[in-house]
């Protein structure tokens, strides 16, 4: 039992202490099937974040489209653990025409895509975080240029 105790405590340490590689967002559609760009803020329901209930921050323009999905593309993140966490905070909404949108977060970004067989919009788990304080300098980025514009979905 001692050596198995090691050999799980081996083999956790070196799991553990590798280091990440790099993964990077990859929208499933193209620059011109985007409708909206939006920077939502989701909020905090029953201690859990729920991203069907947020606020609009900002809607962005439109034209900003290409600019804005190669900067989400290019943003480094990394995958993490096995509690599987919801998007929180701040967050870009990428809308596509047929009603399917990707919901970029610091933790947990992800594509919600129609399920053929009911139809419905279900969310796809990333697995995925990124470094906080490099996430809010990438909105700011996007909040501070033009309006602000404050609504309910």
């Amino acid at each position: 039992m001692k050596k198995f105790s090691i050999l799980l405590l081996v083999i956790l340490l070196t799991f553990v202490s590798c280091k990440q590689s790099p993964h990077y967002w990859k929208f499933e559609k193209d620059c011109s099937e985007v409708t909206e760009i939006k920077i939502v803020d989701l909020s905090l329901t029953n201690d859990h974040y729920n991203y069907e209930n947020y606020v609009i921050i900002k809607q962005l323009d439109i034209t900003m489209v290409e600019q804005c999905m190669n900067d989400i593309e290019s943003f480094e993140m990394k995958r993490y653990g096995t509690n599987l966490k919801t998007p929180r905070g701040k967050c870009f909404m990428i809308v596509f025409a047929n009603g399917e949108y990707d919901l970029i977060s610091v933790v947990e970004s992800k594509h919600f895509k129609y399920d053929e067989e009911d139809g419905s919009l279900q969310p796809h788990i990333s697995w995925l975080k990124c470094n906080e304080e490099q996430f809010n300098d990438l909105i700011n980025k996007y909040l501070n240029t033009g309006e602000t514009m404050e609504s309910k979905n």
